[in-house]
């Protein structure tokens, strides 16, 4: 009725499970590795918008492009026009009372890029925040959608791209650190 195990074969079974912890041991040391790395960039990611929120006024007097671009961020701050999938410099500089071919000098100016690159680094940041306190019942295509991006796709991708991690990877390992509300960026050091 019971059939003899042969000792080649206890041999043989001992090798694999012994092999399988050792599988299971490695993998669970890279994805540790892995977590501790997304949670390192993640810090980064929020101390250095903290940072870039942080920064001073210069000392000098502003000149004519930055005093634009002053008030180009005192106005995206409070109206978060931002936000809006369809703003555009053409509607932002009459509401700056001003053309578009002088506030486009002005963001390449002080922010060394252009209206568009400008307007998503604001969106960014403010995913970031969302990111970062959001449940996981706020979907990233909500978030996107909240951010002013018009698809995901191009929210992920330029998520990745500025920071080299995804948006669901981010807020996984920034569990609820809060970023502080957008008041002076990177962008305005050069006023």
């Amino acid at each position: 009725m019971y059939s003899i195990i042969n000792p080649q074969s206890i041999i043989y079974i001992a090798f694999m499970v012994i092999l399988l912890l050792l599988l299971a041991i490695v993998l669970l040391l890279y994805f540790f590795q892995l977590r501790q790395k997304n949670r390192i960039i993640v810090k980064y990611i929020l101390e250095q918008n903290r940072h870039e929120q942080q920064l001073g006024e210069p000392a000098q007097q502003p000149n004519k492009d930055q005093k634009l671009f002053k008030r180009l961020n005192e106005y995206m701050q409070l109206s978060k026009t931002y936000r809006n999938e369809n703003v555009s410099r053409h509607a932002t500089s009459r509401h700056l009372s001003t053309n578009e071919r002088y506030l486009e000098a002005a963001v390449k100016a002080c922010a060394n890029m252009p209206f568009v690159d400008y307007v998503n680094i604001l969106r960014l940041q403010y995913a970031c925040n969302l990111l970062s306190n959001s449940h996981k019942r706020a979907n990233i295509e909500r978030i996107a959608n909240e951010c002013g991006f018009g698809k995901k796709s191009e929210f992920c991708q330029l998520f990745i791209q500025k920071y080299g991690i995804s948006p669901t990877k981010f807020r996984k390992n920034a569990k609820n650190t809060e970023i502080i509300p957008q008041k002076n960026t990177k962008l305005q050091k050069n006023k």
